[in-house]
C-alpha cells in the first residue's frame, strides 16, 4: 500500500545487482534496495519496508525442491509486457540511490563491521576479500548483537555475546 493505494509489482530488470520493479498501476520503476521510485509518476515516493526472511539459495532449494525462481508469466509473455532486451541501456543511467554514509561516500559494495554501545560506536571498512576487527572493553554480562540493515535482524542476523 502506498498512500492508501494497492500496487502490484513485477520484475522489470536488474541494475547494479539491484532488482528494478515496475508497478502495474502507474508503470513507475522502483529500486528493491531502497524501495524508492526512480522513474515514472511516483518518482521520489518510497515504499514501507516489510520484514522478510533472507536465506541462501541452497537452503531455499532444500526446503522447496519443486520451487522455481523468476518463472516467466504466460500472461505477460502473451501481452508482450516484458521490458525490451535493451532495457539495461535505458535504466543504467539511473543511479542506485541509497542513504549516504556520514563523513563521505563509500565505494560501491563496501562492507563495514562495527559496534555500538550506549550511543557510542566504532566501525571499520572491510576491503574485498579481507577481514576487519573491532574491539571493545565490556563488563561481564550478556550482550545482543544484530545487523542494523532494515529486515536483517528479523531475518535472523543476530546473536548473543556472553562476557564472563
Amino acid at each position: 500500500m502506498l498512500d492508501g493505494r494497492r500496487l502490484t509489482f513485477r520484475l522489470a530488470g536488474i541494475n547494479n545487482q539491484n532488482f528494478v520493479m515496475r508497478d502495474e498501476q502507474t508503470g513507475s520503476w522502483w529500486q528493491q534496495v531502497s524501495g524508492q521510485a526512480i522513474l515514472g509518476p511516483l518518482k521520489g515516493k518510497r515504499l514501507t519496508l516489510v520484514p522478510h526472511d533472507e536465506l541462501m539459495f541452497v537452503t531455499w532449494k532444500a526446503e522447496e525442491p519443486a520451487g522455481r525462481v523468476l518463472k516467466t508469466d504466460p500472461k505477460i509473455v502473451k501481452e508482450e509486457e516484458y521490458e525490451p532486451a535493451d532495457w539495461e541501456d535505458h535504466v543504467g543511467k539511473y543511479p542506485v540511490k541509497v542513504a549516504k554514509a556520514p563523513g563521505g561516500p563509500l565505494e560501491p559494495r563496501t562492507l563495514i563491521v562495527g559496534i555500538a554501545i550506549k550511543g557510542k560506536s566504532k566501525g571499520k571498512t572491510v576491503k574485498k576479500g579481507g577481514t576487519s576487527t573491532v574491539t571493545a572493553t565490556l563488563k561481564k554480562g550478556t550482550y545482543t548483537f544484530y545487523c542494523p540493515v532494515p529486515g536483517h535482524e528479523a531475518g535472523g542476523m543476530k546473536g548473543k555475546l556472553i562476557v564472563s
